[in-house]
């Protein structure tokens, strides 16, 4: 009769994201730890209404400290997703290359003891402050010194199979990002692979979206929160680079207008540096922190990011951050700490 029974298991995707930074300590002042608020929404593809189930983390990268390990499924409802959060804490003194490692997810059905396990990468990465003169001209020459935030495929946007497999699915090709700041500006430079050949497509100065994902060109987009030490979060920033030096600069208005979510900044000022060789296309932005954050002259210590890349050759998108449905998904992003040399790390 086990075997005869139907194997309704649910389906789960990490949906959302929360950052914000413990209180300070120390002088200077820095936050030690940062609390995540993890979203997932949970599909009951059974005819009955389980409850007593049980979801916790099965696998962490390092830094993470699992604090509680599961929680108890309220009862779910037949055929209808439930949104659940679960929390953690990450220790900012121990962010490596780790940490941006699969986090596995465990749902345990209390009916017939079945189990089921959701993959996805929410990368912590750190942004160490720069000193000197930082030449942006598309060559990454100044980067090389400096340890990129992703080295190797990203995670493929979602789909059917990454959906059924309930697993993020690497990208064909590496990309390589770098982040740094000074006083001055917050800084992205890439290289990215799988552009189309010089000439084999069309370019405009907008963007083509598609069930809002951008479609029909090769691209990149770049998703920014600075985050005070205060707890205070910035406005979100949506920058789109093109491999033609076009850029374009946008800024989220309200959550209370999904029509019309972002308003477009003209006259910013915005540097973009391009130097695209096929089939690899090298980049560099610099975002200056008045643009950013307006009147604070606080420089933040967090920063949530993700970056995501199309491809117009194979329609394939990717995200650092992933699966999301779309590189303008400001609910799930992952986090950057911008770190000071001057700030003793034990």
């Amino acid at each position: 009769m086990q075997w005869a029974h139907p194997r309704e298991r649910p389906l789960m995707i990490a949906r959302s994201a929360e950052w914000s930074p413990e209180a300070p300590t120390g002088s200077p002042p820095r936050a030690k730890r940062v609390d995540l608020k993890l979203g997932v929404d949970l599909y009951n593809a059974s005819e009955s209404a389980p409850e007593g189930n049980h979801l916790g983390w099965a696998s962490v990268p390092p830094a993470w400290q699992v604090q509680p390990h599961e929680l108890t499924v309220p009862k779910l409802g037949t055929y209808r997703v439930s949104r659940l959060s679960l929390v953690q804490k990450i220790d900012l003194d121990f962010v490596s290359a780790d940490t941006r490692k699969p986090i596995e997810l465990l749902f345990t059905d209390s009916t017939n003891q079945t189990t089921g396990n959701l993959k996805f990468v929410l990368p912590v990465a750190i942004s160490e402050r720069r000193e000197g003169r930082l030449s942006i001209d598309g060559n990454l020459g100044d980067w090389t010194a400096t340890s990129p935030i992703q080295n190797g495929p990203m995670i493929r946007m979602l789909d059917r199979p990454s959906v059924q497999s309930q697993t993020a699915i690497a990208a064909q090709i590496p990309t390589v990002l770098y982040s740094g700041w000074t006083p001055d500006n917050f800084y992205i430079a890439f290289s990215l692979q799988g552009i189309s050949p010089s000439g084999g497509q069309a370019f405009h100065n907008f963007v083509d979206y598609q069930q809002r994902r951008a479609w029909g060109e090769d691209l990149c987009e770049i998703l920014l929160q600075p985050i005070l030490l205060s707890g205070q979060k910035g406005q979100v920033f949506h920058i789109v680079c093109k491999p033609n030096g076009t850029i374009t600069f946008e800024r989220k208005t309200s959550e209370q207008d999904p029509a019309s979510p972002w308003a477009a900044v003209y006259g910013a000022e915005i540097r973009y540096a391009v130097n695209a060789m096929q089939p690899t296309w090298n980049g560099e932005v610099a975002i200056p922190w008045s643009l950013l954050l307006g009147k604070s002259t606080e420089t933040p210590r967090l920063m949530r990011f993700n970056f995501s890349q199309h491809m117009a050759d194979t329609g394939q998108s990717a995200s650092w951050a992933g699966p999301v449905d779309y590189g303008g998904d400001e609910a799930f992003m992952g986090l950057l700490h911008l770190h000071s040399p001057d700030i003793l790390r034990h």
